[in-house]
């Protein structure tokens, strides 16, 4: 029992730092995307959102390889195998380096061909997009080899230090608007290669520490069958996946592209940062929980696993909604306050929508944390991505039928309901105990939590004038109702106990 209560202290303060972390992150991101933006002008940043969106294509391999490099470890340190951790993590390397020098080959060709003769880039500034994209290729090839490095540090659950790390990693970047700011020169390229030195530092931060604080994380490479062949078997049915997910995203800024032109391009660029940052704190807590739900899958307890993935699911939904509801009610203010303008047209629904669509996606990765835990994902994955692929065709029709460019977004709305239910069902198959009932009736009970304690904030927000005053009247007063119900309604009784032991001894440390 006191093993439990500790490893659960240990989650919540993984969560807090993951929280910390991410909160930081969206103040620096905010404020370089909106100096990027005035900077670079609409069509620029454009052009770097959608040829960006070309290397991020190939995203899908590396998030392959890093789910599969973070389970394997993550098994390992369950189980206590030292000699089995030490080579899954030199194998990891070994992989996640050939398919940088692959990927980077076969990009180059195809990539540049869309380039050319497919994207619809404004005269003039070809050769931009060009030397945009070959920095995009580098910054690809140094996150693939990253990937193993940062695995070993959540595996370890050192999360106060990969919050440290991802810190800098914003106030580098935040460096780097400051010397576009003031050196003359083609302000996309100049910025596209400064985001490369910045990938090239954090790097080398993250290599440093893991050679110095874990013994497996030696720059070292292994080709053993024995520990390759199940990790590709593993990564190999979450390329589908992945890759589905890569393409759908990429899809709808293409079809924008083809169907608007490139300033609509710029308005999903700023629903995809701001979608990111906000799925990016919400899924703090869920990246809290997804070691411990595999250490658990190993010991095989899986009943605690269960009753994990249910808790973890409960708090992601809320925090998520702490964030939305103000978001999503003052989106064309903070908009206008975070990049000094709100002419761009179609920012402020794309955003609302992105952010509708982050409930359905949060519930689903934590539920995929269970089945990546049982490391039987070929069912899964071709369900997965097959509905992710779908999204695109029916996009495609809306969008011909003449509908509007919010419909890609309605799309990915409903299909994300579809694939939650979907992941759902697979994880009832592959773990005893798991009910499809119980996790997605508590996911509508929280989202109804959400929604009626939005309420006082829906009317803050039609009786008082346009201010940075009332969002933080309405966020004040949604984060208050919300910490309210949770702690009165949602939780069980032994949590408000271990709540309540946890404020007195805060208190007693105060005095």
């Amino acid at each position: 029992m006191d093993n439990q209560i500790s490893s659960n202290g240990r989650v919540a303060r993984n969560a807090v730092m993951l929280s910390v972390r991410m909160l930081l992150i969206m103040v620096v991101g905010l404020y370089t995307s909106r100096v990027v933006l005035s900077t670079l002008g609409v069509k620029d940043y454009g052009i770097y959102g959608l040829v960006g969106g070309i290397v991020a294509m190939v995203s899908f391999l590396n998030a392959s390889m890093s789910n599969a490099t973070s389970r394997f470890l993550i098994f390992n340190l369950g189980k206590g195998d030292r000699q089995a951790l030490d080579k899954t993590f030199a194998t990891a390397l070994f992989t996640h380096v050939a398919i940088a020098a692959i990927c980077t080959v076969v990009i180059e060709i195809i990539g540049l061909w869309l380039l050319y003769n497919k994207l619809v880039i404004p005269e003039g500034r070809m050769d931009a997009a060009f030397w945009t994209f070959q920095a995009s290729v580098i910054c690809m090839a140094i996150v693939f080899i990253q990937t193993p490095f940062n695995a070993a540090i959540i595996a370890h659950e050192r999360m106060g230090i990969y919050a440290y790390i991802e810190i800098l990693n914003s106030v580098l970047k935040l460096a780097a608007v400051y010397v576009l700011m003031v050196v003359s020169a083609d302000k996309l390229i100049l910025y596209s290669f400064l985001v490369v030195g910045v990938h090239a530092i954090i790097f080398l931060v993250y290599y440093i520490y893991d050679r110095v604080h874990f013994e497996e994380c030696r720059l070292r490479f292994s080709s053993d069958r024995e520990y390759m062949v199940p990790m590709l078997s593993f990564s190999g049915w979450n390329v589908f996946r992945n890759l589905s997910v890569s393409a759908r995203q990429w899809a709808n800024n293409f079809l924008i592209n083809i169907f608007f032109g490139v300033v609509l391009n710029a308005a999903s660029t700023i629903a995809t940062t701001i979608y990111g940052m906000i799925m990016g704190l919400a899924n703090s807590v869920t990246s809290a929980f997804s070691p411990k739900i595999v250490k658990l899958y190993a010991q095989e307890k899986t009943d605690q696993m269960n009753r994990s993935i249910a808790t973890s699911t409960m708090y992601a939904v809320l925090i998520m909604g702490c964030i939305t509801v103000p978001a999503v009610l003052e989106m064309s203010y903070l908009i206008r306050l975070w990049l000094g303008r709100s002419d761009i047209d179609y920012a402020t629904e794309f955003c609302c929508i992105q952010l509708l669509v982050g409930f359905m996606t949060l519930v689903t990765n934590v539920v995929v944390s269970g089945i990546m835990a049982t490391g039987k994902v070929k069912g899964f994955s071709l369900v997965y991505g097959g509905l992710y692929l779908l999204s695109i065709p029916l996009s495609y029709i809306v969008l011909r039928c003449g509908v509007g460019p919010l419909s890609t977004y309605l799309v990915t709305l409903a299909m994300g309901i579809v694939i939650l239910v979907a992941t759902s069902l697979v994880l009832k198959r592959l773990v005893s105990g798991f009910s499809v009932g119980k996790i997605l009736t508590a996911f509508l009970v929280n989202l109804l939590a959400v929604a009626v304690c939005g309420i006082p904030s829906v009317l803050i927000h039609r009786n008082m004038e346009e201010s940075f005053l009332r969002v933080v009247l309405v966020s004040a007063a949604n984060v208050i109702t919300l910490s309210l119900a949770t702690y009165f309604v949602l939780l069980d009784k032994d949590s408000r106990k271990s709540i309540n032991n946890k404020v007195r001894q805060m208190l007693k440390l105060g005095k």
